[in-house]
């Protein structure tokens, strides 16, 4: 699909170019990022394998960084599932070695029965230390804007490229400078607050406590015993795209505590990534309570 759209965007591009038409410059935006969706998917079906087998499996994300695991160093696994931005259903797959190291990586529901079989091996080999109830398991999580949290930043670095070039552009045309700038601002902000949400958020739930971060400003160590509630919410927002007769909606998952001194904190996650780290820093903060 993407080679087809790729091929399609650039020939428009060159026959817009060659009639001397401003708009080749919009074309030309498209049909680079075309390009890098086109060679992403390359990249992806080249570099990015997990091969399962019955002793262990291999996980590489990159050329250089393959490596085979026995499922008897891997110390916990685990699924989370939960809605993405636009509300499609995501899967990850977790695990943890003894040497603490923290793997996480998609997958699609055709690819469900080898996840089921991984998850399986890994029961067998370490029965004694796999979890079913977390609230047995009292190891370091820690949830962050790194992962994709560089895409983020580069999506909106090249919405802020893409708005300055068109607004250089449509100026020609007698386009209000105010109709202008709120693009360049859009993408400014949305910049903005990727790069604060990937440099500065950090949960780190520990056995005692957790230390909360969600900018440069804020951070401060609870313990569980301290908070006096906490839940999860999701909300839903809905907003009109140009031409669709229903509104579009964007799902966000927050997470909202109060501490001893009626203060409330939240912090927005990536559901099926962290669902598993969410539901063990609710069951710390609960067990404290009933154990106070």
């Amino acid at each position: 699909m993407s080679l087809i759209l790729l091929i399609i965007f650039g020939s428009l591009t060159i026959w817009l170019f060659i009639s001397e038409n401003g708009a080749f410059l919009f074309g030309a935006i498209l049909t680079v990022s075309t390009c890098i969706i086109f060679l992403l998917t390359i990249y992806r079906t080249m570099f990015v394998k997990i091969l399962i087998a019955e002793k262990g499996f291999y996980y590489q994300t990159k050329p250089s960084n393959g490596k085979y695991y026995n499922y008897s160093v891997i110390k916990e696994a685990w699924i989370s599932s939960g809605k993405t931005l636009n509300g499609t259903s995501s899967d990850f797959c977790n695990f943890r070695t003894f040497d603490g190291e923290v793997i996480k990586f998609s997958f699609f529901p055709v690819e469900s029965d080898g996840i089921d079989y991984l998850l399986k091996r890994v029961q067998e080999e370490t029965i004694h230390n796999y979890t079913e109830n977390i609230d047995n398991n009292y190891q370091e999580y820690i949830i962050d804007g790194k992962r994709y949290g560089k895409a983020s930043i580069i999506i909106a670095l090249v919405l802020l490229i893409t708005f300055s070039v068109l607004n250089v552009s449509l100026i020609q045309y007698g386009v209000p400078i105010v109709f202008l700038g709120s693009g360049i601002v859009f993408s400014l902000a949305i910049l903005i607050v990727s790069i604060i949400r990937y440099s500065c958020l950090k949960i780190q739930i520990g056995n005692k406590g957790f230390y909360f971060q969600s900018n440069p400003f804020n951070g401060k160590y609870y313990k569980y015993s301290d908070i006096k509630s906490c839940k999860e919410v999701l909300k839903v927002y809905r907003h009109r795209g140009s031409g669709t007769q229903s509104p579009n909606k964007l799902y966000y998952y927050y997470f909202i505590f109060t501490d001893k001194n009626g203060r409330t904190k939240k912090f927005q996650f990536e559901k099926p990534i962290h669902e598993h780290e969410i539901q063990v820093l609710t069951m710390r903060i609960e067990n404290a309570k009933n154990d106070y």
